[in-house]
């Protein structure tokens, strides 16, 4: 952990920071202890973690990364991922006081599978305007970390998209443009009771605004 304040008490004090280490599995139970989360999360390994910020009294510019490759991380029905599958997420952004910007918010998993998220929100969230895109999530990379999917079954296909999302006041109308692609889905989930093969589709958004 590295750090300065500049002009402390002042309302103007500039600040920086930076820490890194490990979290491990141990300090985490610790943290949801007697929390709801607590029946819904199990974890075991450890998460090496980097968090850096910079700016001046409420507006500031912001990152965080880490990397779960080698936890093994498990919540609720969303997450079963075993140690040793690819995981980690970035984040970098900025606030001031009238709006958050993501400069880049990504996800990425198994063998070659990320998303990310791009945009602005308000700090009290009632307008936005996001992009999620992903050149390619494959549907095994989901099965290799998702507990809807089932793991016995050999997943396959790719589902691509680039979806801008608005709400540009918060009266105002939620609008949609973009794209998703599906292409050779193979899967089986435990929301339906079949496998679901070689499904291919796509799905075109119009500003709706």
């Amino acid at each position: 952990l590295s750090g300065s304040v500049i002009d402390y008490p002042k309302k103007t004090r500039r600040f920086s920071a930076k820490a890194s280490g490990v979290i491990d599995s141990k300090t985490l139970k610790r943290a949801v202890a007697g929390k709801p989360i607590e029946k819904e999360a199990d974890f075991d390994g450890v998460i090496p973690f980097s968090l850096s910020a910079e700016g001046m009294g409420g507006e500031f510019e912001a990152a965080a990364s880490i990397d779960g490759t080698r936890a093994r991380l498990k919540f609720a029905d969303l997450m079963d991922k075993p140690s040793g599958e690819r995981f980690s997420v970035e984040i970098a952004g900025s606030r001031n006081k009238d709006s958050i910007a993501i400069k880049n918010a990504s996800v990425s998993f198994g063998r070659s599978s990320s998303a990310n998220v791009t945009g602005s929100v308000t700090p009290d969230f009632s307008a936005y305007d996001l992009t999620f895109r992903s050149a390619g999530v494959q549907f095994a990379d989901i099965g290799r970390v998702s507990a809807y999917f089932i793991k016995d079954f050999e997943s396959s296909g790719l589902v691509t998209f680039d979806v801008r999302a608005q709400k540009k006041s918060a009266k105002g109308p939620r609008a949609y443009t973009g794209a998703i692609d599906v292409k050779d889905a193979r899967f089986e989930t435990t929301f339906v009771p079949k496998p679901v093969e070689d499904i291919t589709a796509s799905a075109r958004f119009f500003d709706n605004g």
